[in-house]
Parts: structure tokens; sequence; C-alpha cells
């Protein structure tokens, strides 16, 4: 091109391996950065920023930040749902802020966050994420699941090849990600929801599935 040229990208978790496939394997010293959740101070001032300045907030705006910081979690694509959700809930009903518009800030922006969370497993059956939910934590704040328990758990249900090929579909969907020895779901509180969603007892087989699954129950209780 004749000049200078800097180039910007930002991916999931497998972006970095893609750039080795381009046969590009390392980045120069501070190039590489690690996106993540905002600190705590971060989150409260962007914010306090949209519901000031973007929403025009009449008073002190510290209860809304403090209802909407516990919703987020730090995680900056909540953080710009909800205060955008908040901007025009203030807008639309004179910029005042009461507790009845705050209530439905927050409940939209659970609505807006399942959505997200839904359109991040897309493409995925249902038993496929449960799978990987029984192979990880409990508690999103508790240790990174392993890769081999992971692993292992696929491995178990459908086999070597569609094992690998699901897991790295998971990493490039962004589902999991590396933290340091092992994996996560890199957002907390979508970790907390696939597990709510995908536990065992809420993922029902279609009817025909049942009733296959009712006949053969009963040929092995006559079978004994």
């Amino acid at each position: 091109m004749g000049r200078p040229v800097i180039l910007l990208a930002a991916g999931l978790g497998g972006a970095k391996r893609g750039f080795g496939e381009l046969k590009i394997p390392r980045f120069a010293a501070n190039c590489f950065v690690e996106l993540g959740a905002l600190d705590k101070g971060s989150e409260r001032a962007v914010i306090r920023d949209w519901i000031k300045k973007e929403g025009g907030a009449k008073g002190d705006p510290a209860a809304w930040i403090d209802a909407i910081a516990q919703e987020t979690h730090g995680w900056p694509q909540h953080i710009q749902s909800y205060a955008n959700l908040a901007a025009d809930q203030l807008k639309t009903f004179g910029r005042i802020m009461e507790s009845d518009q705050l209530n439905a800030v927050l409940e939209a922006g659970r609505e807006s966050r399942k959505e997200y969370y839904k359109e991040r497993v897309d493409g995925f059956f249902g038993d496929e994420i449960q799978c990987l939910v029984n192979s990880i934590p409990d508690n999103p704040s508790g240790p990174p699941a392993s890769r081999i328990d992971i692993m292992s758990s696929l491995t178990k249900k459908y086999g070597d090849r569609e094992a690998k090929d699901l897991f790295d579909r998971f990493i490039r969907k962004g589902i999991l990600e590396k933290s340091g020895a092992g994996l996560v779901v890199p957002i907390p509180s979508m970790h907390a929801w696939m597990k709510d969603e995908y536990s065992r007892e809420k993922i029902e087989f279609p009817r025909e599935q049942q009733i296959s699954r009712g006949l053969h129950e009963r040929s092995s209780g006559l079978e004994r």
C-alpha cells in the first residue's frame, strides 16, 4: 500500500488460533489484549454516564447504578444493554428516576440477557449443551473445569470425532475459553443460566422418544 498499516482485530476464544493458521504465530509486546469483565469502578462509571449523560436523569442515580450493576456482573455486553434501556426509559418518562421505571429496566434487561445467551448457544442441540453443563462446576465462581473432564463427558456420549468437533465449536462460539490450566464459561451469569436452563430435569424429550423410553423400561421390567 506504500504506507504504514495498523490492523485492529477482535474475536472470541479461537481468534488467536486463527491467526496462527494464517502463519502469524505471535504478536508484538503489548499488542495482544485479553478483554474481559470491567472492574467495579469502571462498570459503575459507564452506567452512570449512560443514565446521566444519555438519559438526562434528574437527581442522584446511585440506586439505579447499584441495581443495574447487580445484574451486569461487569460484562460489557450487559452493561451496554441495561444502561441503554435505562437511558431510553428515562427519556420516555420525563427523566425522573422512579422505582417502577427501574423495575421495568431490570425486567427488560433480563430478557435481553437471555436472548443474548440463546444466541450464543444457537447451533447446538439441547443434549449437547446439557452434556457440557454436566461436566463443569455448578458454581460460576468455582475453579475452572479441566479439559479432560469435558472431553471425557463429550466422548462418552458422542464418540471421539464428534466430541472433538463439539469441543472446538464451543471454543469458537465463545461458550468456553481458557482460564489458567482449565476452561470456563467466560460470562458467570451465562454459566448460571446454562446450568439452570439445561439441567437434566429441564430437558424434555419429544413425545415419540418418551413413548419409546416407556416401552423400553416396561420391556426391561418384564425381562427382569
